[in-house]
C-alpha cells in the first residue's frame, strides 16, 4: 500500500499550459480541459485538469508483448530499465495499480490524484474483441501506453484550487514528494516572463496529405450499404487518413489547436518516438467513488457564421430523423456495454440528445450514468466498453470486423482513450477523436463518421472534412 501526500494553494495566474511547458519532458502528460466558447464547468465536463511528469514507471503493449520499465531521472537524463513479458495487458495494469492503491482518500480531493496517465490504441479494441489485424500498421505505435506517476498536479478549474500530489511508501516519502512537486511548480513565481505567449501563424508550407481519394472514399460508403443492407451491422463508423509534413514542434501545434478548438478532454502524450495531441470533446467511461458515466456524441453540423445561422442548423440538427436514429442506436449500444458491469436497474440515460458546441462543428450528446457492482473493477469497466460505440457502431463486433476490412490503415490513437487510473480507485478516459499523432516532423490523423443506410455519401466525405479543419488550421495557421 502507498501513502498520500499534498499542498494546495488558490490559482493565481497559474495556467494549465504556461505550468506543463514548464515540467514538460520525456513521458510527461497533460490531461488538459479548455473551455469552449459559452460552455459551463461541472462535475462530469471541463471541471479539472492534470499534470503528471517524471514518472517512476512505464508499461507498454504491443501485439501481446508487455514491457515495464523504471525509470530514474538524473543529471545525464533519463535512465529506462526495461523487462519484457507476456500476459494480459489490462490484467498488468490492474496488478501494478493493485500495488500502488491508497486506501481512504478523501472524497473532496480530485479523482486523480496520482497512478496511471496513458494511452489505449483504438487497434487495441481488436485485441479485447479477438479480431485480426487486416489494416496496415506502418506507423507501428504502441496497442497500449501508461506512465506511473507519483509527481501529479490538479487544477479544479470549478473551485478554483491547486494541488500537488506526491506518492510515497511511506507517508514521509510522499510528504517530500508534494513538497518536491510545491517546489518545481512554484519556483520563480509570479510568472510574468512566462505569461501565454501568442502562437504565431504559419503559411502552408506543403499539401495536406489525403490517403484516401474522394472517388475511392465514395466506392467504400457503397461497400459499407452492402453490409448495412445484409443486415450485417446498423451503423459503421468509417474514417480514413491525412498526414501533414512540418517543422514545428508539437506542442506549438498543440497550443494553436487549443486556441482554436478548446475542447474538454484535450490532452498532450510526450514519447521519445511520437507525441499525442488531441482536443477531443467525447468522454467514454468514468467512474468516481463507483459512479459511472459515459457521453456518446453523434450528429455533427458545420457551426454557422453567424448567431442567427447558429440556431438555424441547431434547429436542423434536432430535427435530423437520421441523426436522432444514430445517436439512439448507440446510446442503446452503450447503455447494454455499461450494463454488464453496472448494478441492475442502476444504468439511467438522464440527458438525451443536449446539444455541445465547438468551434468548427455543433454535435449532439446523451448522458448515460450507472453504479459499478461490487466485485466489479474499473479495469472490467474498460473492458466492457472499449472502444466506444460512437467510434464503432452496432453490433460492435461485427462492425469493428467491417471497418478493419474496408479502412487501409491503423487507426492507431484516433478512437482510442487517454485518461487516468487513480490510485484512490477513480478513472476516466476520452475517446481520441480530434487527434493527431506527432512523429519525427510528420504529423498523421484520421477523420470520420457514422454511415447508416441513408448517409448521403457525399454529404459524409464533406462532414469528415468539415471535422478535420480544425486540426488543419492547428498545422498551416489560417
Amino acid at each position: 500500500m502507498f501513502h498520500l501526500a499534498y499542498r494546495k494553494k488558490k490559482i493565481q495566474k497559474e495556467e494549465p499550459l504556461v505550468l506543463f511547458e514548464r515540467l514538460r519532458g520525456e513521458y510527461s502528460a497533460l490531461l488538459y480541459s479548455g473551455q469552449p466558447k459559452g460552455s459551463k464547468r461541472d462535475e462530469s465536463c471541463g471541471r479539472y485538469t492534470y499534470i503528471g511528469y517524471e514518472p517512476f514507471m512505464l508499461f507498454e503493449s504491443k501485439h501481446g508483448i508487455q514491457e515495464i520499465s523504471s525509470i530514474r531521472y538524473d543529471v545525464d537524463g533519463v535512465t529506462r530499465d526495461a523487462q519484457m513479458g507476456g500476459g494480459e495487458p489490462l490484467e498488468i495494469l490492474k496488478n501494478i495499480l493493485d500495488q500502488l492503491k491508497v486506501k481512504n482518500v478523501d472524497k473532496d480531493l480530485p479523482p486523480f490524484v496520482g497512478g496511471a496517465m496513458g494511452l489505449m490504441s483504438y487497434d487495441f479494441g481488436l485485441v479485447l474483441h479477438q479480431i485480426p489485424y487486416a489494416t496496415t500498421d506502418d506507423l507501428e505505435l504502441p496497442d497500449m501506453f501508461y506512465a506511473l506517476y507519483d509527481k501529479v498536479i490538479a487544477f479544479d478549474h470549478v473551485m478554483n484550487d491547486l494541488y500537488f500530489f506526491g506518492l510515497g511508501e511511506t507517508k514521509e516519502q510522499a510528504q517530500q514528494i508534494a513538497e518536491e512537486v510545491f517546489r518545481d511548480a512554484t519556483k520563480g513565481l509570479p510568472y510574468e516572463h512566462e505569461e501565454k505567449k501568442s502562437v504565431a501563424k504559419r503559411k502552408r508550407s506543403k499539401e495536406l496529405n489525403m490517403y484516401l481519394a474522394k472517388p475511392d472514399y465514395l466506392k467504400k460508403i457503397a461497400d459499407i450499404k452492402k453490409f448495412l443492407k445484409d443486415g450485417e451491422s446498423y451503423q459503421v463508423n468509417f474514417s480514413h487518413r491525412f498526414s501533414y509534413e512540418t517543422t514545428e514542434e508539437a506542442w506549438d501545434i498543440f497550443r494553436r489547436l487549443c486556441d482554436i478548438n478548446p475542447s474538454p478532454f484535450s490532452c498532450y502524450f510526450e514519447h521519445p518516438e511520437f507525441v499525442v495531441i488531441s482536443s477531443s470533446p467525447e468522454k467514454l467511461i468514468s467512474s468516481t467513488d463507483g459512479l459511472v458515466e459515459t457521453k456518446p456524441i453523434k450528429g455533427t453540423r458545420a457551426r454557422g457564421k453567424t448567431k442567427e445561422e447558429d440556431s438555424i442548423i441547431e434547429k436542423d440538427l434536432l430535427s435530423s430523423k437520421k441523426d436522432e436514429a444514430e445517436l439512439t442506436m448507440i446510446v442503446d449500444l452503450m447503455r447494454n456495454d455499461v450494463g454488464m458491469v453496472c448494478e441492475p436497474k442502476s444504468v439511467k440515460v438522464l440527458h438525451h440528445r443536449t446539444i455541445e458546441k465547438f468551434s468548427h462543428v455543433m454535435h449532439t450528446v446523451t448522458t448515460i450514468q450507472g453504479r459499478l457492482k461490487k466485485g466489479m473493477s474499473i479495469i472490467d469497466l474498460v473492458s466492457a466498453v472499449f472502444p466506444g460505440g460512437s467510434v464503432t457502431g452496432c453490433p460492435k463486433k461485427r462492425t469493428i470486423e467491417i471497418i478493419a476490412k474496408l479502412e487501409d490503415f491503423h487507426r492507431d490513437f484516433y478512437c482510442g482513450s487517454a485518461g487516468y487510473f487513480s490510485v484512490s480507485g477513480n478513472m476516466a478516459l476520452n475517446i481520441l477523436i480530434r487527434t493527431m499523432v506527432y512523429r519525427f516532423g510528420e504529423v498523421f490523423f484520421h477523420s470520420g463518421g457514422g454511415i447508416v443506410m441513408d448517409s448521403d455519401a457525399e454529404e459524409e466525405f464533406n462532414e469528415t472534412l468539415d471535422k478535420a479543419q480544425a486540426l488543419l488550421e492547428a498545422l498551416v495557421g489560417d
